[in-house]
């Protein structure tokens, strides 16, 4: 019985660690689709600066690691521009999607890893040289906004060329 009643403290405890943690993030859907929509528009429009814009990028970064970063990342953006077309239409994805994808954001994995929550929303798209695709974000609020950590362009699996095509794409990115 003493026994049960420690774990159940423990659990107690545990639960309240977790509540605490958690509850400074507060999730305002709109806000989320508006600023990945924000970001596709900028897409649309070829204004890949205003797009970059939303993105995070380390606040440790010098001047002249952020420009290479920034510069890494719209590289990145203009190839999946240039490989997968012109986003033509989005909307957010209301089921399950099997997909392959490529991403690209600022940062590196030591840097996420110490900023571990994020939030991902796909999109399916129709890009005006693949087809049908996806467009996927992954959202953090480090910084207490909400920005872009990464996004994704990616092919459905659906798609009997889709990995083929992914494969070729990733060998540019390198």
């Amino acid at each position: 019985m003493y026994k049960k009643f420690i774990f159940f403290i423990l659990f107690l405890l545990f639960g309240q660690l977790l509540f605490a943690q958690y509850q400074n993030l507060v999730i305002n859907q709109q806000e989320l689709f508006s600023l990945c929509e924000s970001c596709m528009k900028n897409i649309q429009k070829q204004d890949f600066d205003s797009a970059l814009e939303l993105f995070h990028f380390p606040p440790g970064y010098t001047d002249k690691e952020l420009k290479k970063d920034k510069e890494a990342v719209l590289e990145h953006i203009l190839l999946f521009n240039n490989e997968f077309g012109k986003i033509i239409t989005y909307k957010p994805n209301q089921g399950y999607a099997e997909y392959y994808h490529l991403m690209a954001g600022g940062g590196d994995i030591v840097y996420w890893g110490e900023h571990p929550r994020n939030i991902n929303l796909v999109y399916e798209v129709e890009f005006d040289k693949e087809g049908p695709g996806i467009v996927n974000f992954v959202l953090n609020n480090v910084t207490g906004d909400w920005e872009i950590q990464m996004i994704g362009y990616g092919l459905l699996a659906s798609n009997k060329d889709a990995k083929k095509r992914i494969d070729e794409i990733y060998k540019k990115m390198e």
